[in-house]
């Protein structure tokens, strides 16, 4: 009796892991006008690979074959799922339960010239090196891209809300870098001139060469940066600025609202402080002091 119970057990289990897993449609297809771009939203998860063509494969659960759309609008490749046209059933089947719903697809394509991801989307680009004369990124909400590695005259990289973009390597003349928000962003660059731009409580690491640096850091943001270049304009009134481990010639300062800035200059640095702004410095720069009221200078020994 006991054996049968067992038995019995046993195979309720096993239909209970083979009913919950979800049942998938798939398909694929190409374009022969190309895209320059891919914009992706809801829970796709997306992987970019080389190719000498363009094209799309995709796996989706049954249950969203008439609700997800793949398709081109203009010069972008969309990938997204209509949320407002599911019946009832639908919605509360997939919003309902903890784990994500299947919705995959891999895009072939020789370049891109930008990247939009916006909800819960995942974007793989380890698979590709991408060479334009300009690139943007655009990530947004809890998007999450991860491996981009781009060569461009021109690169603006922006995140905002709760995005995350890591392991990112540019080369550009031009870089632009804006985390907002909650945004997260990793980036290992080399450039001539770099902007960063980081606020609310976002948070930006950089590392790698540039010759000028303009750093614009406000609210409670904090920015690590790493590396060689000749200038640094700092204008911050942010939590937190860590330069410690950048080594640059010239630094000028322009600072405000309880910022914190470690910076390491060698040759000269320049102090506009106001608010009560803290400044620790290392090395033995030429100072000179525009204005420092109700903020203090540290040296870093």
């Amino acid at each position: 009796m006991k054996n049968r119970i067992f038995a019995f057990t046993i195979a309720i289990i096993a239909l209970g892991c083979y009913s919950a897993k979800a049942q998938t449609v798939s398909g694929q297809q190409d374009f022969t006008s190309g895209f320059s771009g891919i914009n992706v939203s809801d829970r796709f998860v997306v992987t970019v690979r080389s190719a000498d063509y363009y094209g799309v494969e995709w796996t989706v659960e049954s249950s969203l074959k008439n609700y997800f759309h793949v398709y081109l609008k203009g010069s972008e490749l969309v990938a997204t799922v209509d949320r407002k046209a599911m019946d009832k059933e639908t919605k509360k089947q997939v919003s309902g339960r903890k784990s994500d719903p299947v919705l995959k697809a891999t895009v072939y394509a020789p370049m891109l010239s930008s990247v939009v991801a916006a909800d819960d989307a995942r974007v793989d680009l380890n698979n590709i090196d991408i060479k334009t004369e300009s690139f943007n990124l655009d990530i947004t909400d809890n998007a999450r891209v991860v491996g981009l590695a781009v060569n461009a005259g021109s690169a603006i990289l922006t995140a905002a809300k709760k995005a995350v973009l890591e392991e990112a390597m540019i080369d550009a003349g031009n870089l632009s870098i804006n985390s907002l928000n909650s945004a997260e962003m990793t980036v290992d660059q080399i450039s001539k001139n770099l902007s960063l731009q980081v606020n609310a409580t976002s948070v930006m690491r950089v590392s790698g060469e540039c010759e000028t640096v303009d750093v614009n850091a406000a609210n409670s943001s904090k920015l690590n940066i790493e590396g060689r270049a000749i200038t640094m304009n700092l204008n911050g009134g942010s939590k937190e600025v860590h330069a410690e481990e950048l080594k640059v010639n010239d630094v000028k300062v322009v600072g405000s609202n309880n910022c914190k800035m470690f910076i390491v200059p060698s040759e000269t640095l320049s102090l506009d402080l106001k608010g009560g702004c803290t400044v620790s410095y290392g090395g033995k720069p030429e100072i000179e002091i525009v204005n420092i009221q109700n903020s203090s200078v540290n040296h870093l020994h």
